[in-house]
């Protein structure tokens, strides 16, 4: 778990503190183990889902950064009296339900944090006049070689996803590049390139980055040949 709440913090621009790695893993805690006690208790479990979404809605529109979650975790009970007065029940679990709904601003933070940190590095490659970039996710927990990446090619916004999955048959890792349609200038994934064919897979770094480097020069061709746009 904290290495979760690294992860998010890179992810939004910001190196994490000891108490916000700590308020992080309250808060996943809270979230992994909240439901499954309240599934023998159906009104209940009902009851706790939408008081959390309640609750997140708030944090939605209040909160912005996570200095901000916190401020609202630690006021517990209180914050959720205030906000839904009538579930505030005394046989609900009301303060792992703010802490839940705290894990779910987070995430929301993190993919924020992501969209902007993908804008920064395809704006940048574009005012430096570069016709490809590396964009790696940036709440990414693994080393920058094996992360997820998007490869775009600016002037057409044709570009290659990789990723780094289990290999089910070997327990090992495969290397996948997979040719995508992105939409400038945010990066994001919009379908399948299917004129570059299907994903490539790869059993070494190595043998990824040489299929990432045809699949290049095969959109280069592409964009050249005005068959993609």
């Amino acid at each position: 778990m904290v290495n979760d709440a690294s992860r998010i913090g890179k992810a939004l621009g910001q190196e994490m503190s000891h108490v916000e790695r700590a308020a992080v893993a309250r808060w996943t805690s809270a979230e992994e183990t909240l439901y499954v006690p309240l599934l023998a208790d159906p009104p209940l479990y009902e009851r706790v889902v939408g008081l959390v979404g309640v609750l997140a809605e708030h944090l939605r529109q209040n909160v912005d950064d996570v200095p901000g979650l916190i401020a609202a975790s630690e006021r517990g009970t209180d914050l959720v009296a205030e906000v839904a007065p009538e579930q505030a029940l005394p046989w609900v679990p009301l303060a792992d339900a703010l802490r839940a709904a705290c894990a779910v601003r987070y995430r929301e933070l993190l993919v924020r944090g992501q969209q902007q940190h993908r804008r920064a590095r395809l704006a940048e490659a574009a005012e430096g006049g570069e016709p490809w970039v590396r964009v790696v996710d940036s709440g990414s927990a693994a080393l920058p070689v094996v992360a997820p990446a998007l490869v775009v090619h600016l002037p057409s916004g044709m570009a290659v996803r990789c990723t780094t999955e289990m290999d089910p048959e070997t327990g090992g890792a495969r290397f996948v590049s997979r040719p995508v349609r992105v939409r400038l200038p945010d990066g994001e994934v919009t379908g399948p390139l299917d004129e570059a064919g299907p994903a490539r897979v790869a059993s070494s770094v190595a043998e990824r980055d040489a299929q990432v480097a045809q699949l290049q020069e095969l959109i280069e061709r592409l964009d050249s040949q005005g068959r993609v746009g």
